[in-house]
């Protein structure tokens, strides 16, 4: 095994004492243990594990090639989403009757047409011959999993309930479900996704959190975009809050912006052009927060993407843009509010 495949072993064995911790101290009203223990085990088990090409490209190869190969590992996913889904939808029901269909089943509904979509999308590109074709499919792959995500359109699945920190399942899953398709099904190349880190990685990486740290901090204060208030967590909630934002909103911002958009962007207008061009794309994705239109959080996402994107592009490796992304995110929340 090398370095990569340690540290993805590492995070593997931190998602089974998460998962493991959660499933044991729920009230029991709630989600069963095994219910907890799968609905948040088994995401972030296919999450990491997608990280290692020697067995997902095997794998691929032998059964996930074919629509019923591809079909069978969405219904693996909307499977996990029905384990955990009685308690998590407002007001579900899992009596037969009216309350069942409105609680539950047209939750799952969504879910799985959410899910399908892509997949089918996908196994007719890779057939395709016309590049238009499949440059359109692609485009429509990306946008069917961002615009719902985006505008709040899918059912809120939150897990463990009633817990301070939670995931959002659907969210999760369609994390999986992108990452094995535009990773093993479109095959896309050089996106980075592997832990397969160097010491001169994590050295770009302290470099440009702490020149974000002290660039950032300063400008956000003087824009009177946030203020200095300590957020009073103990050392394992902060952690857990780092690694939360790490798994969670970092890496798959990353893959989306620096993987996909500004590995396209670089090979369509180059390197500088490219990296400037998804810098200010991120910047415009911020734009929406309110108030609406967020100037100020445009002009401190770009330069933050500015950072991110350098050290994607020197590294070529977007777990380590992704861990400056989380270093600064996480250093807002425990130093500033606003």
């Amino acid at each position: 095994m090398n370095r990569g495949e340690w540290i993805t072993f590492g995070f593997i064995l931190l998602a089974n004492l998460y998962a493991d911790h959660f499933a044991n101290h729920l009230p029991s009203f709630l989600l069963s243990p095994y219910q907890v223990y799968l609905a948040l085990f088994l995401p972030l088990l296919l999450y990491f594990s997608l990280s290692v090409p020697q067995a997902w490209e095997i794998l691929t190869a032998r059964y996930l090639q074919d629509w019923r190969g591809l079909l069978g590992f969405v219904a693996l996913l909307v499977g996990l989403a029905w384990v955990a889904c009685p308690p998590s939808f407002e007001g579900s029901d899992p009596t037969p009757g009216p309350a069942l269909i409105q609680g539950v089943l047209a939750p799952l509904s969504k879910i799985a047409l959410y899910l399908s979509a892509p997949a089918v999308f996908s196994f007719i590109a890779v057939r395709a011959e016309r590049p238009r074709l499949r440059l359109f499919l692609f485009s429509l792959t990306l946008l069917w999993f961002w615009l719902p995500m985006e505008m709040n359109w899918l059912p809120q699945l939150q897990v463990p309930p009633d817990q301070k920190i939670q995931v959002n399942l659907v969210r999760f899953l369609a994390l999986d479900l992108g990452l094995f398709l535009l990773l093993y099904i479109w095959k896309i190349e050089r996106v980075g996704f592997h832990f397969n880190w160097k010491l001169s990685d994590l050295g770009l990486v302290v470099k440009f959190y702490l020149l974000l740290a002290l660039s950032l901090a300063p400008l956000s204060l003087l824009l009177d975009f946030t203020h200095l208030e300590l957020t009073r967590q103990s050392l394992p909630e902060s952690l857990l809050a780092l690694l939360g934002i790490y798994v969670l909103v970092a890496i798959p911002e990353e893959f989306l912006f620096r993987g996909i958009l500004q590995n396209y962007l670089e090979f369509r207008l180059g390197l500088h052009r490219g990296w400037l061009l998804a810098s200010c794309i991120f910047g415009l994705t911020h734009l929406n927060n309110p108030p609406a239109p967020n100037l100020r959080y445009l002009l401190l996402a770009t330069l933050a993407g500015l950072a991110y994107g350098r050290v994607y592009q020197k590294t070529r490796c977007l777990t380590a843009s992704a861990l400056t992304h989380a270093l600064t995110n996480w250093t807002w929340l425990i130093l500033f509010k606003g």
